[in-house]
Order: structure tokens, then sequence, then C-alpha cells
């Protein structure tokens, strides 16, 4: 009877030691699948985190555009403007020019009259 009494206390002994491996193997799945949530809680972050940094990169690259397109219809207004104040030059020296030559026509008619007033001929 002492040997029965012997393996099954080492029987008790056994299951306990068992149940305690199963514990253990529990908590080391329960641990892994927390890391694999960490892990998986982490990769979500970073995706959310360069999704966010692209668009922040779309957003800068379209205001750059924009900025590029400002100063390009700027340029292109400072050319119109420019090109506006020649042809103004232009008309300004072509009006100074007729009216100087008017004023001229007007003098020699001028001379021309008293000359011919005078009874002197014009050469």
């Amino acid at each position: 009877m002492e040997e029965f009494t012997i393996l099954a206390l080492d029987g008790d002994e056994t299951i306990c030691d068992l149940e305690m491996l199963l514990k253990k193997i529990a908590q080391r799945k329960q641990g892994n699948k927390e890391k694999e949530e960490n892990q998986r809680e982490r990769y979500h972050q970073k995706k959310l985190q360069m999704e966010k940094l692209n668009q922040e990169k779309e957003i800068q690259m379209e205001r750059f555009k924009l900025e590029l397109e400002m100063m390009w219809q700027k340029e292109k207004d400072k050319q119109h403007e420019f090109e506006l104040y020649k042809l103004k030059v232009e008309l300004e020296a072509r009006r100074k020019y007729t009216q100087t030559e008017k004023e001229m026509e007007i003098k020699q008619a001028t001379v021309d009259w008293e000359l011919t007033r005078s009874g002197t001929k014009a050469p």
C-alpha cells in the first residue's frame, strides 16, 4: 500500500506541475497576444503618421505650386505694365513729334505768308 500512496502523491505533484505548466503556457499565449496587439497598434500608428506626413507633403507642394503661379502671374503683370508703359512713352513721343512738326509747319507757313506779304519770295 505504501507504493500506491507514493505513486498517488507523485501523481498529484505531476498534476500540479502540469496545471502550473498550463498556466504558464496560457500566460505566454496571453503575453504573445498582447505583444501582437501592441505591434499591430504601433504599425497602425506608424501608418497613420506616414499618411499624415504624405498629406502634409502634398499640401506643401500645392502651396509651393500656388506661390510659383502667383510669382509668374506677378511677373506677367509687370511685363504687361512695362509694355503698356513703353506704348505710352512711344505714343507721347509721337504726339510731341507731330506737335513739333505741326508747329514747324505753322511757323514755316507764317514766314512764307509774311515773305509773300512783304513781296519777297521764299527760296
